[in-house]
């Protein structure tokens, strides 16, 4: 984002709109709300997620081509709809779904979601809480502070502002053939297809589309979790704190996280609780001012959050 962003700059633009990025996540939860009534016993049914999100059967997500709502779901989403699923009486035990590793995390009372929105149809519900929680706006949010520091302009998406809920999902009704290429595209995306048809090349219309970060490369998300690490050299033993068996269960979890979850929340408890109240944040001088981490705990400690 950043060349794009200065680009605009020296065309003489202060700031530029970009999606929701949350197209895709919403059409998900439309597609699997149509389909649940009709999976019986869902409560056993469903177990398949489980498999796919934990286990070595990732060809699962293959399920989509029979029906977009079988795919399971993305790893920001698999909490919050099973929560929700639970609430609604889909799903008896959250814990079923998760290895036993994370039971300690997924037992957690405080864990719960808001249910002053039960009176909804399940896919309102399922789409409301993915977008209050910005669980589909990640790029966004990350990309935002970066480009604005970098190159002086602001990078603004309307998913930034509650009153453009309504216009965060565009349903294409009647839904495309089950079957056919439209129905597994993003609506937002389709809707795009259909009006610029003509108007842009087809190469730009039909591009595929990068999965490479938008915000970092791969070398600087590493380097950054480095930085974390020398920063909180006795992750995860700094969470013992939290529970006994808290250490134990981030080490299972850290390598499957999206972005050092586990890692990132260390961090934020030493600078926020740990640290004494200041003017300004802390530079990472700062941050390394405990013994970097050696021999076998430095080792440990990298394979706790190395997952290529």
């Amino acid at each position: 984002m950043l060349p794009v962003g200065r680009h605009i700059r020296d065309d003489g633009f202060s700031q530029y709109l970009t999606g929701f990025g949350i197209g895709n996540h919403m059409g998900y939860l439309d597609e699997f709300a149509r389909i649940l009534p009709w999976l019986p016993l869902s409560n056993i049914t469903l177990r398949y997620w489980k498999l796919a999100q934990f286990g070595p059967l990732g060809w699962l997500k293959r399920l989509s081509r029979i029906h977009p709502g079988l795919e399971p779901p993305h790893p920001r989403l698999y909490y919050m709809l099973l929560r929700l699923l639970e609430q609604a009486g889909h799903v008896r035990d959250i814990a079923e779904f998760y290895p036993p590793q994370m039971k300690l995390f997924v037992e957690n009372p405080e864990n719960g979601v808001a249910s002053e929105d039960e009176g909804l149809p399940l896919g309102q519900r399922l789409q409301r809480h993915a977008f209050a929680h910005l669980m589909s706006c990640i790029d966004i949010t990350r990309s935002e502070k970066s480009t604005r520091e970098a190159t002086g302009v602001h990078h603004v998406s309307p998913a930034h502002f509650p009153s453009c809920i309504p216009y965060a999902y565009f349903p294409t009704q009647p839904p495309p053939f089950l079957w056919g290429s439209d129905r597994h595209k993003r609506p937002g995306k389709l809707l795009l297809q259909l009006a610029y048809r003509g108007v842009l090349p087809d190469s730009v219309l039909f591009r595929k589309k990068s999965r490479d970060d938008a915000v970092a490369s791969r070398s600087w998300l590493r380097e950054g979790r480095i930085l974390m690490l020398r920063a909180v050299p006795d992750f995860p033993e700094c969470l013992r704190d939290l529970g006994p068996g808290y250490p134990e269960a981030v080490r299972f979890w850290e390598p499957r996280s999206i972005n050092a979850t586990g890692l990132g929340f260390a961090l934020w408890r030493k600078i926020f609780l740990d640290r004494s109240m200041a003017q300004r944040p802390p530079v990472w001088d700062e941050l390394f001012a405990r013994p970097l981490a050696t021999g076998n705990q430095a080792a440990a400690s990298k394979a706790v959050f190395t997952s290529e």
